[in-house]
């Protein structure tokens, strides 16, 4: 049993790497988009997505540790504890942000693009190249969709699915930049 509290303890810490690491990809390509951006409605629209997915990480990665208290009562089943908080809706939350902030800087870059001062091919190339969000938004549909089965009982089984689609979700982004 000490290695399976093990486990799920480790695996909880790669949770709350894993939901911070997501909003530092979307993050970070926000930055990006902020420099060769032109009108302010798009500078402003870009920072209200990395400000709003910023604080529904943090905030989903905290409740995911105080979810129960004692704290250890969530990868320990032997320690009693009482719920605080179900932290599968922020979970859920989380999710769909995440998906609605790839599609949104997928889609932003044919907005303004055309306007840059740079030739055709760099301009599609670029376009292109931050198209590739579309997939990483199929990702995040796909995991947010997966994240109702980990309110179940049997926890370890179903991570599986979520954590196979969260690795998908950063390898895009740096073939992107």
């Amino acid at each position: 049993m000490d290695m399976a509290v093990k486990a799920v303890y480790n695996e909880m810490i790669g949770q709350t790497f894993a939901v911070l690491g997501m909003a530092i990809a979307k993050i970070s390509l926000g930055i990006f988009l902020l420099r060769i951006v032109v009108k302010q409605w798009h500078r402003t629209s870009i920072w209200i997505s990395m400000v709003s997915l910023a604080i529904v990480s943090v905030m989903t990665a905290i409740l995911f540790w105080i979810q129960k208290l004692p704290s250890e009562s969530i990868y320990d089943p032997r320690v009693p504890g009482r719920l605080v908080v179900q932290v599968t809706p922020f979970s859920i939350l989380l999710g769909s942000w995440c998906a609605a902030v790839d599609f949104y800087f997928a889609l932003l870059p044919w907005i303004f693009i055309w306007k840059l001062n740079m030739k055709f091919k760099e301009k599609m190339s670029i376009a292109i190249s931050l198209s590739l969000g579309f997939i990483a938004c199929v990702c995040g549909i796909i995991r947010t969709i997966d994240l109702g089965g980990l309110s179940s009982s049997n926890y370890t089984g179903k991570i599986r699915p979520p954590l196979q689609h969260g690795k998908q979700n950063p390898l895009i982004f740096p073939d992107v930049l």
